[in-house]
């Protein structure tokens, strides 16, 4: 265990502690002085190393003070704070309850690991939990409800109770009633009647003017309700003593205040369009090769995938005694830097393109045909397309077939495989080796005439049993739509994309900056060339 010394008086030069990258459980050893005097620990103390690695991130470490009486402790480095290689700065921090005794500085140098197996850089500090919730129960403690009590509380007080549009305010309520008579304390017209006709005295009854003019102060009855009535429908509502304080709510005018000032949702980018419209702005950036790497500064989908698929030869000459099979793919392997996918095709195919969007969007374009060539036909020197497998040439001064055409609609033949012919890119009529050579858009294949001086029938036979399998370009490609898959993220810094059936394609974003610098860094390596 490496073991060094660290003083309570600053020195001039941080010591240094030694580790390899992605190291986790690493035992470390420290040392305590102060001015030269071993510095001994009673076990109170509280003990915290703090790290700031090379990509600015933090790490925070607690260590368990188990080190009473003595001045060495020990701890064990996480993968975290070795996730970055370089010279990282550290302190230990010694502290009694909140007060600080002090600071001491130390380097941990980290080697870096060939693999890239270890963790993504982050920042580790693990007591953040501890000292917000800590500040939380001093802060807030119990002056204030949470959310939970609060809409509980609200529940309880308006359970039963009516809605105050309904109600009538204990002022409303005096206001209304002060503009009536008590029940008890007027006659009603039948009563008065009853009254009036019991009675003959003029000086006892009120003559028509008064009783009118007192009338004309009164409500009709059938406006105005009685006191049974009025008390029914007092009993459904609510005692405004016994409603809740309205101050936490907002009145209509309020909401509209409040309302007025935000957009409306059809004048507003939703956050996935502004992601979109930002996606776009950004430069396009591309690489290709048989390993698509590339740099980029963000972590984005990729804008568009391509895999070349091509089909596979045995190695070695293809001739008719020594054929070279031809294999194809049903499935790719793709490896996006370090993680490995299998994409099915559904098939098996010799030449073609696979494709992913940026949404994951999968489809596959096959681009080439496999066949068989078993019957050869000849008429009279002319090509034979009926059987859309192909015709000879017989020609008689040699004694034998001079030739093979393959046809394929006037497509233009680009990448074939033949397991027993080579390609030659320029064969005359009278050319006596064995081959196949592109001619006119077409295939053509020439027959040594000394070694295979046949007639027609027997070159039939012949094929029968030894047919010619041929890889060849399709005049219109067929497209294949693939279950989609997940969309391809870039990592920040370096990127390595690898299909094992053939050359990739990506086209990528960066920012701004980035695309800039390495356009810049181009013309640079271009002027030093010249």
């Amino acid at each position: 265990m490496e073991t060094i010394k660290l003083d309570l008086i600053p020195g001039k030069k941080m010591p240094s502690l030694h580790a390899s990258q992605y190291d986790d459980g690493r035992e470390h050893g420290i040392d305590l002085f102060e001015n030269g005097i071993a510095y001994k620990l009673d076990g109170t103390e509280t003990l915290t190393i703090n790290e700031r690695k090379g990509d600015d991130c933090i790490c925070s470490l607690d260590i368990e003070n188990t080190f009473t009486g003595s001045n060495h402790i020990v701890f064990a480095s996480t993968e975290q704070m070795c996730a970055v290689w370089g010279n990282n700065i550290c302190e230990l921090v010694i502290a009694k309850g909140e007060k600080t005794i002090g600071t001491l500085n130390f380097i941990l140098e980290v080697e870096p690991s060939p693999t890239e197996n270890g963790i993504e850089s982050g920042s580790e500090i693990k007591n953040l939990k501890t000292q917000i919730e800590a500040i939380t129960d001093e802060v807030i403690g119990d002056n204030y409800y949470t959310k939970t009590q609060t809409d509980n509380a609200i529940a309880t007080a308006v359970e039963g109770k009516a809605d105050k549009t309904d109600t009538y305010t204990k002022t409303q309520t005096d206001n209304l009633l002060n503009a009536k008579a008590n029940a008890n304390s007027v006659y009603t017209k039948a009563e008065v009647n009853t009254k009036l006709n019991a009675k003959a005295n003029v000086n006892d009854v009120y003559t028509k003017a008064q009783v009118e003019s007192r009338l004309s102060a009164k409500a009709n009855t059938g406006d105005v309700y009685t006191k049974s009535q009025t008390d029914n429908l007092l009993n459904d509502k609510a005692n405004v003593t016994d409603l809740p304080d309205m101050t936490q709510y907002y009145d209509k005018s309020e909401v509209d205040d409040l309302l007025d000032d935000k957009a409306d949702k059809s004048d507003t980018y939703t956050k996935e369009q502004v992601d979109d419209i930002v996606y776009n702005i950004l430069p396009d950036d591309t690489a290709s090769g048989s390993v698509a790497n590339f740099e980029t500064d963000l972590a984005l989908p990729i804008k568009s995938l391509e895999v070349d698929v091509n089909a596979v030869q045995e190695a070695g000459t293809p001739t008719p005694s020594s054929p070279k099979a031809i294999s194809g793919w049903n499935a790719i392997t793709l490896d996006v830097n370090g993680n490995t996918e299998v994409i099915n095709l559904g098939g098996t195919y010799y030449g073609g393109h696979f494709t992913q969007d940026k949404a994951g969007h999968r489809q596959f374009v096959v681009t080439h045909g496999y066949g068989q060539i078993t019957k050869a036909t000849n008429k009279s020197g002319t090509w034979d397309t009926s059987t859309g497998k192909g015709a000879f040439w017989y020609n008689t001064y040699a004694g034998g077939i001079t030739w093979l055409r393959l046809w394929d609609n006037s497509a233009t033949n680009n990448g074939i495989v033949c397991d027993t012919l080579q390609l030659d890119s320029n064969v005359t009529a009278y050319d006596t080796e064995c081959g196949i050579s592109i001619f006119s858009n077409e295939i053509i294949r020439w027959i040594d005439v000394e070694k295979m001086a046949l007639s027609l029938a027997d070159y039939n036979t012949y094929l029968a049993e030894h047919p010619i399998n041929v890889c060849y370009p399709l005049k219109t490609p067929i497209v294949i739509d693939l279950p989609d898959g997940e969309p391809i993220t870039t990592h920040i810094g370096t990127n390595n994309i690898y299909a094992d059936t053939g050359d990739t394609s990506v086209v990528f974003k960066d920012s701004v900056n980035g695309y800039v610098e390495k356009k810049i860094a181009s013309v640079q390596a271009l002027a030093l060339n010249t």
